[in-house]
């Protein structure tokens, strides 16, 4: 199978060189936004200097991640901050909730009312980031059975090998590292493989104009 290798960066990372990390990455998930209070401080520049050297030395797969505060916020309402956030989208980027706070309610329920709005919004389906804690304490089923992909928390340190079964039928992306060292970012990274190459990163990716109510 086909893999690519790349990063998931934010604003920890400050001003990334971004020709330097395009020549040694595949792609790039961007930290877009928390909850429905605040952008990461980077989004704009990351987001811009992103598409500046996909489109000059491509190709480069660009996403963006929504981290989550379920206690605090409806999924419906952080749902359309990230599309606020990340609207408009190119071609091939591709959308994910990072879900890694405490929650006292439903995980699943409330994952999948986000996920479906985001759809809704965007004409993208995300991938959910989990680690293999989250995914066995609940019934991922219906986010599956749905057709949301695993973006998998597996730091294994080995960025070609499969990672750890999970419910889901295959792996969609999965996170190696939190200490990958890349040219372009002065410290460590997270470091991620993607399974599949360009056409499968665009199947997840986006495909249709957003249908914002």
């Amino acid at each position: 199978m086909a893999q690519l290798y790349g990063v998931d960066v934010s604003e920890a990372q400050g001003q990334i060189n971004w020709d330097a990390l395009n020549a040694v990455s595949n792609f790039a998930v961007i930290r877009s936004c928390f909850g429905t209070a605040r952008k990461d401080h980077q989004l704009d520049r990351n987001r811009s200097e992103a598409h500046r050297v996909q489109a000059a030395a491509g190709p480069l797969g660009i996403g963006y991640y929504h981290y989550a505060y379920p206690e605090d916020n409806s999924p419906q309402a952080e749902a359309a901050f990230f599309a606020a956030s990340v609207t408009p989208l190119a071609a091939g980027d591709l959308l994910a909730l990072d879900w890694e706070e405490r929650y006292s309610g439903d995980h699943v329920a409330w994952c999948l009312a986000f996920l479906q709005a985001v759809t809704a919004r965007t004409g993208i389906q995300p991938l959910i980031y989990l680690n293999q804690s989250t995914i066995s304490s609940h019934g991922w089923r219906p986010v599956i059975d749905a057709g949301f992909g695993l973006w998998l928390a597996d730091w294994d340190g080995s960025r070609t090998g499969p990672g750890v079964h999970t419910p889901w039928p295959f792996t969609a992306m999965r996170q190696w590292t939190d200490a990958d060292t890349v040219a372009g970012i002065g410290d460590r990274v997270d470091g991620d493989v993607f399974y599949g190459d360009f056409a499968a990163w665009a199947a997840y990716a986006h495909h249709a104009p957003a249908h914002v109510s």
